[in-house]
Order: C-alpha cells, then structure tokens, then sequence
C-alpha cells in the first residue's frame, strides 16, 4: 500500500518532510513485522524445495583448530558451545575479510549413543522434506476432537503449523539427540510435507508441517521419539489487509491448542487476572520504547523485538479503567489449569514505537502500544513470553458504571431509571433477582436515549435487587453498578388456609365445644402480610351466629349440638382472602384421632429436638407444631410438617436461651385434629420435667408394677431420654418413659428371684441412675404346681377326647355317604340263570348264537 503526503516545504529543508511523516503516522500502529515468505511456491517452481532463508554457517580454519579433538570425558555433552561458534554469521561474518571455510557436508546425526565421549559438532540446523513422495498409508484422516478444532478455528487442510518441541519433552534423553532422529526421520520422507528448525538460542525445535497431516506427525512424534509431557502446536492464518485509515499492518491471527500424549484435546482452563497501575511501571535504561513491572525483564526486550515468542495462553484482552483514586489497566487470560497453576509469577511488558517519556503516566496518556504478558515457573524458573497485544488506550477504556438508580414501584412491576457520566455508551442490560436469591435474571437491553427500563410480571410484596451495567461503541461493559432494592406492592391472598377441626363434649347444656386449627397461608399466595383472620359461626339458631376476629392460628368455639356453619378468611392491606367454609355437625360420626404419644424435648447441638411416635392403627398425614413463650403468649411460632409414625425434628425460628417455651403437638388426619400433647422446655435444658416417687406397686410370681410421677425439673442438666431398667442376674431389660406414662408393667419374670428397677437418665457425659429399688418375687408353692399340672394336664385330654370322636364320626359318615354301592350279579334274578352252567337249552326258532353278546337288565340290586 502507498502513502504520499502533500505538504508544503516553506525553508527547504529535506528534513522536515521526515518530521511531517513521523507526525502524520503516529496515529497509526506500527510495528516491525517479519518480512512475509509464503509458504507454497508457484506454479513455475512447485518442485522445488523450501530453502532456508539464511545461509548455512562459517567458520575460520582457526576457530576449528582451537576447538578440542579429544575433551575430558567428565564434560556433559549437553555443555553448550564457545559464544563465538554457536551464534555462527553473526559473529564471523564481521571478519570476513579473514579466510573461511564453509562446513563440510552436514551430518545428521548427533553420534553413537553407545559412545562415553563427547564430540563437538556443528550440526545443521534446518531439515526440509522433499517434495514427489508418495505415502504408503492413509495420514490424512482426522480424530473427531482435532476435526473440531479445525472446524471452530476455520483452518485450510493445506495451511502450515508448527509443532513445538522444547528440553523437558526430550528428557531423560538431550534434545541433540532428537534433533538427530527427526533430521533422519525427515530426509527418509516419514513426516509429510514437513521441514523442521532447531532454534538452539531458546532449546526448541519447530517442526513445520500442513495441518491435514499435523495429527498424523503429532502422533508420529510423540511416539518415535519417545516425548514426555505435551508438545504444542501453533497455527497461524494471514488476514486481508485493512483499509489505509485504519491500519497499514496485517493482523496475524495465532490458534494455540494443547496435544497431550493421549491426542486428548479436551483441556479445562482458569481465568488468570493481572492490574497494573502508573506506579507500578518501571523504564529500561537502555531503552525508553519498553516499560516494564519488574527490570529484571528488560532483559527480554531482545526477545520481543525478535518475535521469540511462545504463545501459551488463550483470549488475551485488556480493559482501561480511568477511575478514581487510581488508573489502572487490567488484563484476563485464560490458562491450562494444570497442578503448577498456582505456582506461576507474571508480569507485563509495554512497548511502543513512539517511545514513552515517563512510564509512570503510560496509563495517563492516549498510548497505542502493545502489551506482551510473561510467564515464569517459580519452582523452575523457566520464562515464557506470550503476545505481543496490541491495544489502544482509548478502545479499551471500561467505563465507569452507572449512578443514582431510581426504583418505582407499581403492581407487579418495577420502574427503573438511571443516570451515567459516560458519553460514549450504546447500551445498558438490566437484571434483577429476589432478594435473598441467588440467580440473576437479566432484561431486554437498554439503548442510549432512554435510560429507563420496567421490570414486568414480579411477584406481589416481594423485596427485589436491581443493577445495571452499560457498554461502549468499542463493546467494552463496565461493572455492576451498587444494587439498589424495590418492593412491589401488596395484592389480595390468592387462596384460603387449610383448616381442621377437633370435637369436645361439655357435659352441661347440651353443648360442644369446638376446636379449630389453621394454617398460615404460604407467602407466594399471601401476597403480603396477613393482619388477621376472621371466623363466623352461623347455625339455625339466631342467637348463636356471631363473628371473631383474632391474630392466632386457633379458636375454640362452644357451640350448642346442632349444624353449625363456619367461614374463615384472611386478611391483608389489599382486601380479603377466598373463605374457607366448614360444617360440624353434632349427628355425624366422630373419628376420634388420638394425641401423639411418647412426646419428648432434648437439646442438642444448640437446637430443641422434638420427637413423638403415633398409633399405627390411626394413621396421620401432617403435624401441627406450636411454640408459645411462656412469659409472653402472644410470641407465637407453628410449624406445619408432614409425616407419620416415629418424628423426630429441631425447631425454627428465633429461640431466645434464656426463655422457657411451651412445645404442643397437633396430629392430624384430613380435616380432623387430635388432642394436643404438650411440654415445658428451655434452649438449654431440654424438657423441664424429672421422674420423682419411683415405687413398686405390684409384684407377683411372674409380673412387677412400677408406678412414678413427673414433677418440674429441679436441675438444670440437659436429659436426652428417661428409661425404666429392670435387670437380675444375668438378665436385663428397659423401656423408655415420656411425660405421658405413669406406670409400667413387666412380664414373665421368674419366681423367687431377686430384681433391680431404676430410672436411667442419659446426659450429653454420660447416664445416670435414679431412685433405684430391690424387690423379691413370690416362690412357688403346691399348689401353684398343682394348679401349672391342671392347666397342663386338662387341656391335652380335651384334645385327645375331641380327636377320638372327630375320627369315628368322620369314618362313619364315610362309610355311609361317600363310598357307592356296587351291584352283586349272584342276587339278580333277571340274570339268575346265567349263571347255572349245567341247565339244557331247548333249541327254538329264535335260538340266540353263542357269538353274541346277552344283554340282561339287572332289575335287582
């Protein structure tokens, strides 16, 4: 592309058209870029091989002379060469009027491995594949995982990439060594369409190949050469030129993807973060195009500057923010994550054509310039450069975010406008979330204009979270702003309480009473703070139709033996819930819902445990769990859960320690409540009662009646459960006790034997005995042994007697109704005289012949 500059030249001077370019261009990015050689030759000369673009290297007869024929076998071979030799033209072609030689025929090897000595060698640095060879395999097919790749990246089948190999994939063997097998590799046309350089100055060697036979020779390498650890594999692709206004510099797009020895290219990645500030930014002192965090990396300017450069991180981007107190530029990359992860320093190096005056007010200045991110291994003190990025400070400013929200409210909506100090922004998002919550959710985007937004179909009375963030004409969002809250206003209860009802006779007047539970309605149907509920009674009695308005979840209600009608409804400041109509009759069948049993409250953990059991005859579908403070009845907490048979549960809610609480417990069944259960209690303490008055009111040969009383606790230990224990020698046996039994009986105990009862109370340390008792059982006498043979003896002759008789009947009746009767031919009188063999036949007419058959009816049985 051309540029010519106009201008007029008023003193003549040759050098002001040099300054008026320099000051016409300083707007524009520039750096040095390396001079492009395709890859693919033409059509004129696509048989010819890819040359280098640097001439093999020279030496003086003297340099060869001085080097050692013979060295010390102690020497490591991995030693690296004299500086003079190793960097080769650059060091002696500045004495090449001096005679020279040209090396002799490049070997391709490094030597045999079974020798013990070292030999110094200058080898050749560059392989190239000849070109008309033809492959006895398929290498062209793909796995799945690189096909992907190839297909997100958009790369061309005949792009070239590059195959990294570095020391610490070579080990245990030199990386001289597997430069000499992949020399030997690539001039016996193994690896396809490759040419490989080894770049001496940084250990790596780069093998150069087109992408469709890239895995092929991934595959290849890792697997004759025997490399450890991962080999990279950079990809670039040229872009179009952009136009004269926008740049005058190619963009060179680089793909970097991990190989792993496995071809797995599945990688989980983290995103790394990096702030720098002006005081954070130190100059080289060779140098004023370099700003640099740490001056140890000035010493990696060379490297910049010659495009040494490694790529290993993924979606480089910065942001400029110019805030207050401090201006900052904060770069995100994202990194394998891998176990060194944590163990990695970075730092950034800034460089700029132009030149920085003072480093401390890079950030200050409107500056192009490109940013190259280093890596360094704390363990391994390996340096890694990846970049360089360009950016211009003023695309990259991240805007400030946006200030004095406003929130209105309104039904079920939200209204939110706002104000930004920014000029250059398109649009701002909007998002909201309950609070509390936990997941946001995000509205239709704002654009610049109409910095205002409402926030639809929102739940009535509930506490919501706004915040916005809004983003320039160079796509750069800015932060959250500080969240600001709105309540949307109440609405009428969408639906009534669950109700349920308990029937007690009153003796006197014919009356009932009637005992009504309810249920807080649940807050997403409340639609606000419910303030009370209203109950009305009506029956065909006029006198008995009255209405109560209370703040409690239950009422009882004495009524007189008849229908009764009842509606309960709830209340907030937006109106009146659905009722919830009721009829008790006093003729229906009662199903009478017994109380839950084995009620008991322990502390544990800093929690009030509750357990109870039921009946499993009358099954329950929920309980009804009330906590009322003792010094003042209306701090009232319920708790409705489901369940049946054994519960155990912690109460909700605040529970102050030092208060003592009245636990009761609801079954309930349908719309049928049971009697309630209760228990005194304290945070600390548990339940508040002790077994007192333990005594043996019965015994018997083999039975023994324990009887005790519960009286309020007198100590202050925490009891996790009472048990009645009733042990002898050799034997024992317990049961445990709640408020709720007074006695107990044992069984089958054994006669003249001595037993022990006691009350065992278990603490968090341990249990303890209580009021422990020794009683005797009767011996047994004669006639406790005769009355034990009866009851014997008796029984077993009824059985014998009833089997005796049972039998006989059973034959007899077998015999006479069972067994058929079968006919006797000699009592037959129609067949008698077949029967006489020695009686004449008369021959008549009508003679029967002895062939047939006689056919006789048996009129006699």
């Amino acid at each position: 592309m051309d540029v010519v500059l106009h201008y007029k030249n008023s003193n003549g001077d040759p050098g002001d058209m040099v300054m008026f370019t320099e000051r016409t261009l300083e707007d524009f990015p520039r750096r040095v870029l390396p001079v492009f050689a395709p890859w693919f030759p033409t059509h004129k000369d696509r048989y010819l091989p890819i040359r280098p673009l640097k001439t093999p290297p020279i030496i003086r007869t003297e340099d060869i002379k001085a080097l050692p024929s013979n060295p010390p076998a102690s020497k490591p071979c991995s030693e690296p060469l004299p500086t003079h030799v190793s960097r080769g033209n650059e060091t002696l072609r500045e004495k090449s009027h001096e005679t020279l030689l040209q090396l002799e025929g490049e070997r391709d090897s490094v030597g045999d491995t079974s020798r013990h000595e070292c030999e110094y060698k200058f080898r050749r640095s560059w392989s190239v594949f000849a070109p008309g060879v033809n492959f006895s395999r398929n290498t062209k097919t793909f796995s799945k995982q690189f096909q992907k790749v190839i297909e997100k990246h958009s790369l061309q089948l005949h792009q070239r990439a590059k195959w990294i190999i570095g020391q610490v994939n070579c080990e245990p063997s030199h990386i001289e060594s597997v430069w000499a097998k992949l020399t030997r590799a690539v001039r016996h046309s193994k690896l396809p369409t490759c040419n490989a350089n080894f770049q001496r100055s940084i250990a790596q060697i780069w093998v150069f190949c087109d992408v469709i036979y890239s895995e092929h020779i991934g595959n290849f390498l890792k697997a004759e050469f025997h490399l450890n650890g991962q080999i990279r594999l950079a990809v670039h692709k040229h872009g179009s030129r952009m136009n004269m206004l926008n740049s005058f510099l190619c963009h060179l797009i680089s793909v970097l993807f991990i190989y792993y020895c496995e071809t797995s290219f599945g990688k989980s990645y983290s995103i790394q973060e990096l702030t720098v500030t002006g005081k954070d930014l130190r100059m080289c002192e060779f140098s004023d195009n370099y700003c640099v965090m740490d001056t140890s990396d000035c010493s990696l300017t060379h490297a910049v500057h010659s495009g040494l450069i490694a790529d290993t991180v993924e979606d480089f981007k910065c942001h400029f923010s110019n805030g207050k107190p401090t201006t900052s530029l904060t770069c995100q990359w994202k990194m394998e994550k891998d176990e060194n992860t944590g163990k990695m320093k970075t730092s950034l190096i800034f460089s700029s054509v132009r030149g920085f005056g003072n480093c401390r007010f890079v950030l200050l200045s409107s500056y192009k310039l490109n940013i190259t991110l280093k890596i360094q291994d704390i363990m391994t003190k390996k340096e890694t450069l990846s970049g360089p990025y360009f950016n211009d400070l003023k695309e990259i400013v991240k805007p400030s975010p946006p200030v004095d929200l406003e929130v209105v409210a309104s039904q079920n909506s939200l209204m939110v406008t706002w104000t930004t100090k920014e000029t250059n922004l398109v649009e701002c998002k909007i998002r909201h979330k309950p609070n509390g919550g936990h997941s946001w959710t995000e509205g239709s985007k704002v654009y610049k204009g109409r910095w205002m937004y409402v926030i639809d179909n929102l739940q009535p009375f509930t506490l919501y979270t706004v915040s916005v963030s809004c983003v320039t004409k160079y796509k750069y969002w800015s932060d959250w702003s500080k969240e600001w809250s709105g309540m949307t206003p109440e609405s009428v209860p969408s639906s009534p309480s669950r109700v349920c009802y308990h029937i007690e006779d009153v003796m006197s007047h014919g009356t009932q009473k009637i005992h009504l539970l309810w249920t807080a309605i649940p807050a997403e149907k409340a639609s606000g703070t419910i303030l009370s509920y209203r109950v009305s009674v009506s029956s065909k009695h006029p006198h008995q139709n009255w209405t109560v308005i209370t703040t409690a979840h239950k009422l009882t209600l004495e009524v007189i033996r008849a229908v009764n009608n009842i509606v309960i409804t709830a209340y907030n400041t937006a109106g009146e819930s659905p009722p919830y109509q009721l009829t008790v009759s006093a003729a229906e069948p009662r199903s009478d819902l017994p109380s839950v049993r084995g009620m008991w409250v322990h502390s544990e953990g800093g929690k009030l445990w509750v357990q109870w059991d039921v009946d499993p005859d009358r099954p329950v579908s929920e309980f009804a769990v009330e906590r009322v403070a003792e010094a003042d009845p209306n701090n009232t907490h319920w708790t409705w859960m489901e369940g049946s048979g054994h519960v155990l549960t912690a109460l909700t809610g605040d529970i102050e320690p030092m208060q003592t609480y009245i636990i009761t417990v609801y079954p309930i069944s349908g719309v049928q409540c049971g009697p309630p259960s209760s228990l005194q209690v304290s945070p600390d303490n548990g339940a508040l009662v002790d077994v007192a008055d333990m005594k043996v009111a019965m015994v018997t040969k083999q039975h023994a009646a324990i009887q005790w009383q519960w009286q309020r606790k007198q100590h202050g230990s925490n009891i996790l459960q009472y048990s009645l224990v009733l042990s002898s020698e050799g034997d024992s046996q317990s049961i445990m006790i709640t408020p709720d039994m007074n006695q107990y009986s044992f069984h089958s105990l054994t006669p003249n034997t001595e037993y022990s009862v006691h009350v065992s109370a278990k603490t968090p340390f341990g249990s303890i005995s209580i009021d422990k008792q020794n009683f005797i059982t009767p011996q047994r006498d004669q006639q406790d042994v005769t009355y034990e043979t009866i009851t014997v003896v008796i029984p077993l002759l009824i059985l014998i007697i009833v089997t005796s008789v049972f039998s006989i009947t059973c034959r007899i009746v077998y015999r006479k109704y069972i067994i058929l009767k079968v006919a006797d031919p000699e009592k037959s009188v129609a067949c008698r005289w077949l029967m006489n063999f020695h009686r004449e036949i008369q021959p008549t007419a009508r003679q029967w012949k002895l062939n047939e058959s006689i056919y006789c009816t048996l009129t006699e049985l």
